[in-house]
């Protein structure tokens, strides 16, 4: 008989005497009128494990499903984050997504959830705000969550008198946002007052309406920011705002945070070259100035790739394109490593910098982008026929070292070395001891005949395979170089697991595989060491049939 035939009554008791709740899922799922029935609902809830509850309330709370949220709540749930108020509980979720019913059921049920968990009525009050959900605001304002001027004091006890913009108050959160509205409500409800950091948490807003209503209030210089609002400006890129400021003339343009970086550091950085611009023009800010690591603007400016900034920097007679910073790295260092290629070019073509300048690990530019496995900075600074191919860092390791135990290559294998990440991992070593056994016909196809450049997912400009080819072509590089551990460039490749790296050096006929290293390992020793250490280890002998 069909189940739609069946009186609603015998259809309820059947679902209220099946024991599970799978088995109730399943009989709800054999015909749309079941989930209309409110009776096998409260089966399915009721048989919830105890342990399920908290999942499937937050779950609830999430989804906006008041029905379900309600039922949770009466089979004994807890509505609490945990006791350091870290976990999304289920106030924290309904918030995220702005559910205000959701919010209202669970402040009804137990209103003293917002204190009963260190600043979780805070974090609320942060969330809602900073994700715009004003109605969420207005009914956690109505709770009385927190007292703010019990918060900043706390804050000011764990920060030694500095509040970071991370840990704004509600108010600078608003701010933060440039949303007129939510500081409107927050100053009416006169729990919330302007402080130090207001003035930055507006600026970084870039309302220009705000910023003037921070400006009319009381605010010292000498109060200490975490970031100050002409950095705070500068780093988000708003140019009206950093008129604004300067126009203002009670704020130093020259004002150092606490890793002494100047708004001159920021604007760089992100590459905005109207503030850079701005900030040049005046006579109180040094174009060459260096924060706590001793970067300069130019050097920030190199890391990201700002060409045109850079152009602004080195239009003053008063920058050094060869600075070096704590870490006797220069522009050029930085460029090679994280810059954009035309960077690399733009340095070198000022005739201004030396590409064999070290830092304090030995390595040149030329070094860093072979570790890092740019390929087409490393290219560039090749072709100046300015750089030495062999040259050693602190380790030992020259380019071609550096380039087959690529950082690229050893971050990929040692954060996703999954079966899902390499599903061929076991062919790979094996692949390996083939090569370094000479049995190259027994070996996995080469790369460009079978499979495409970078096993490990790396984008077209990580490339440090194109790199090893750029080395072989040379005559002058030393493919068999030792570091200081007696490790050469092809034990880096096959412990990396870079069947394409170790076939291109075998290839040159001029590595010995069966070298040992300082601590009696070979290459097929190295290989095996990386080997996912869950799977069984492999005998390479008889492989010959």
């Amino acid at each position: 008989m069909p189940l739609s035939t069946l009186p609603i009554e015998i259809i309820c008791m059947i679902g209220e005497r099946i024991p599970t709740q799978a088995g109730v899922k399943a009989f709800m799922m054999s015909h749309r009128l079941a989930y209309s029935l409110p009776q096998l609902r409260e089966a399915l809830y009721n048989r919830t494990r105890e342990n399920r509850l908290n999942f499937v309330l937050s779950w609830a709370c999430q989804k906006n499903n008041q029905d379900l949220a309600l039922a949770m709540l009466q089979l004994g749930a807890t509505n609490r984050c945990d006791d350091r108020g870290e976990s999304c509980g289920p106030l924290i979720l309904a918030v995220e997504e702005g559910n205000k019913e959701i919010v209202k059921l669970l402040l009804k049920h137990d209103p003293s959830i917002v204190h009963a968990t260190s600043g979780c009525g805070d974090r609320a009050l942060k969330i809602a705000i900073s994700r715009g959900h004003i109605e969420v605001v207005n009914i956690l304002l109505t709770q009385s969550i927190i007292d703010p001027s019990e918060n900043q004091q706390d804050l000011d006890e764990i920060m030694g008198g500095s509040y970071h913009l991370k840990n704004k108050e509600p108010l600078n959160e608003a701010l933060a946002g440039g949303n007129e509205e939510l500081v409107r409500i927050l100053m009416e409800d006169g729990r919330f007052k302007l402080d130090r950091n207001s003035l930055s948490a507006a600026s970084e807003g870039g309302n220009e309406i705000l910023v003037k209503m921070c400006l009319q209030g009381a605010f010292h210089r000498d109060q200490y920011w975490e970031k100050c609002p002409l950095s705070c400006a500068a780093s988000e890129g708003h140019e009206g705002i950093m008129r604004l400021l300067l126009d203002d003339g009670r704020l130093d343009p020259s004002e150092k945070d606490r890793y002494g970086r100047t708004p001159l550091h920021c604007a760089a950085s992100g590459g905005h070259e109207n503030l850079v611009r701005i900030l040049l023009d005046r006579d109180d800010v040094d174009p060459d100035v260096k924060d706590m690591s001793t970067v300069t603007p130019l050097s920030d400016a190199a890391k990201c790739g700002h060409t045109g900034v850079m152009k602004l920097l080195l239009g003053s007679d008063k920058v050094d394109p060869d600075t070096r910073d704590s870490m006797r790295r220069t522009p050029l260092s930085h460029a090679a490593v994280n810059g954009e290629p035309a960077a690399v070019s733009f340095l070198l073509a000022t005739g201004k910098v030396d590409p064999e300048s070290k830092c304090c690990m030995g390595r040149t530019p030329l070094s860093w982008a072979a570790h890092i496995g740019v390929r087409d900075n490393f290219k560039i600074l090749l072709e100046t026929r300015r750089v030495d191919l062999n040259s050693r860092d602190e380790d030992g390791r020259t380019p071609l070292s550096l380039a087959a135990g690529s950082l690229h290559y050893s971050n990929n294998y040692k954060h996703n070395g999954t079966a899902e990440a390499y599903p061929d991992i076991a062919q790979e070593y094996r692949d390996i001891c083939h090569l370094l056994q000479g049995r190259t016909e027994m070996a996995f196809p080469p790369a460009q005949e079978s499979r495409p450049r970078g096993t490990c997912g790396a984008p077209p400009r990580y490339d440090p395979l194109d790199i090893i080819e750029q080395l072989l072509a040379c005559d002058k590089v030393n493919l068999d170089a030792p570091d200081h551990k007696g490790q050469t460039p092809l034990m880096w490749a096959a412990q990396t697991h870079q069947v394409d790296a170790v076939r291109l050096l075998m290839a040159t006929g001029k590595v010995n595989p069966q070298r040992r290293d300082n601590d009696g390992w070979t290459a097929e020793t190295h290989a095996e060491k990386r080997r996912k250490p869950t799977r069984p280890a492999y005998d390479t002998t008889g492989w010959d049939a």
